[in-house]
């Protein structure tokens, strides 16, 4: 992955995400979750590793039921959608990555298939055990 691909994750990008942030989740503390965001690995990540590393961070502060965290995180694209994006959407691919990561857990069906969030960070290939369907060849 390019050196500016990964650098799209820059203050100034978490300086327009903190308050939308704020205002869909309950209890969301800005500074806390960029505390979470800019650690010592983070310099050292490569794309992938910090869309992971973010949807990890904002766990942290989404409800722990994931049908309730798949809500906030379609009330949060939506409300992304409104803001504006500047690489057509793939800037809040953790969004779809938090859905691949939390979403799927032995035994279980798929609690809710959040399609907003899905088609609009254009991270559809992450998130199609989520569907229940195949992934891309």
């Amino acid at each position: 992955m390019s050196q500016a691909q990964k650098l799209i994750f820059n203050p100034a990008f978490f300086d327009g995400l903190c308050p939308v942030l704020e205002e869909y989740i309950d209890g969301f503390n800005g500074r806390d979750f960029i505390y979470r965001v800019f650690n010592n690995e983070w310099p050292d990540m490569e794309w992938t590793e910090r869309t992971r590393h973010i949807a990890k961070a904002i766990q942290h502060f989404l409800s722990r039921d994931f049908s309730n965290a798949a809500r906030q995180l379609a009330n949060i694209s939506l409300a992304l959608k409104n803001v504006g994006n500047h690489y057509g959407g793939i800037e809040y691919v953790f969004l779809g990555t938090y859905l691949e990561v939390y979403g799927l857990y032995p035994d279980e069906e798929p609690a809710l298939p959040n399609e907003e969030v899905i088609g609009f960070t254009s991270r559809h290939f992450t998130s199609f055990r989520f569907l229940g369907q195949a992934e891309p060849a």
